[in-house]
C-alpha cells in the first residue's frame, strides 16, 4: 500500500475507536464549553465585548482540546503495545505521522465547529455572514495544531510524566498558529474580510511547516526502543 493509503487507513481506525468510546470527545466538548462560559461570565453583559472576545476564547479552548485529544490518541496507539506492531507492519513510517495528524485534524475541526456554535449562543456572535473565513481558519488551525500535537507527543513519549509535559511542549508551539487564527476570525467578525487573508496565509504556512517537520523527523523520534 502507498504511504497515503496507509495513513488514511490508520486515521480511519483511530477515528472509529474514538467515535465508539467518545471518551476524549465528551471531555473536550465539555472543556471547550467551560472555557467559553467562564469567558462570557468574566466579560459581563456587554455584547460588544463578548463578540470581541469570541475569537480568543475559541482559540484558547482549541489549544486545550488539542492537548487532551492528542494525548488520548497516543494512548490508543500504545495500548497493548499496538504501536510497536504498527511500526513493524507499515512500510513507510511517515504514514504513522500522517495518519495520527489526519485523525486529530478531523476531531479538532469538528470540535471547533461545536465551539463556534456555542460561541454564537453564549457570546452573541453572528457567524453566518463570515462562515467561509471561519471554516477556512478552523481547517488550517486544525491541521497545524494536529501536526504540532503529534510532534509534541513524539518528543514527550519517552518521559515519565508525559501527560504533564505534553502541554509544556505543545502550547508554545501553538501560540503563533492561534494568534494568526485569532487575527483572521477577528477581522472577519469585525467586518474586514480582506484583512483576514494575511492571517489565513500565515496559518497555512505554519500548517505546512509542522507537517514538513513531522515528515522529516517523526521516524527518528518515534522509533520504539
Amino acid at each position: 500500500m502507498s504511504t497515503i493509503a496507509d495513513a488514511l487507513c490508520l486515521a480511519r481506525v483511530a477515528l472509529r475507536i474514538e467515535f465508539r468510546t467518545r471518551a476524549a470527545l465528551a471531555a473536550a466538548a465539555l472543556l471547550g464549553g467551560l472555557v467559553l462560559l467562564l469567558g462570557a461570565l468574566a466579560a459581563g453583559p456587554d455584547a460588544g465585548r463578548l463578540r470581541a472576545l469570541a475569537p480568543g476564547l475559541v482559540a484558547l479552548a482549541t489549544a486545550f482540546i488539542a492537548v487532551a485529544v492528542g494525548d488520548r490518541l497516543d494512548h490508543i496507539d500504545h495500548e497493548q503495545d499496538v504501536f510497536s506492531a504498527l511500526w513493524l507492519l507499515v512500510g513507510d513510517r511517515r504514514a504513522l505521522f500522517l495518519g495520527r495528524t489526519a485523525a486529530l485534524a478531523v476531531l479538532l475541526m469538528g470540535l471547533q465547529v461545536v465551539l463556534w456554535a456555542l460561541a454564537a449562543a453564549l457570546l452573541d456572535v453572528s457567524v453566518a455572514a463570515v462562515l467561509s473565513i471561519i471554516v477556512a481558519a478552523a481547517m488550517l488551525t486544525a491541521v497545524a495544531a494536529s501536526a504540532a500535537a503529534v510532534l509534541a507527543v513524539t518528543l514527550s513519549t519517552r518521559t515519565i510524566h508525559q501527560t504533564l509535559l505534553l502541554p509544556v511542549v505543545l502550547l508554545p508551539l501553538l501560540v503563533p498558529t492561534l494568534l494568526a487564527s485569532i487575527g483572521a476570525n477577528d477581522a472577519a467578525l469585525g467586518g474586514r474580510p480582506g484583512d483576514a487573508l494575511a492571517p489565513l496565509a500565515l496559518t497555512g504556512i505554519q500548517a505546512a511547516l509542522f507537517v514538513g517537520l513531522g515528515l522529516l523527523t517523526y521516524e527518528a523520534g518515534a522509533a520504539p526502543e
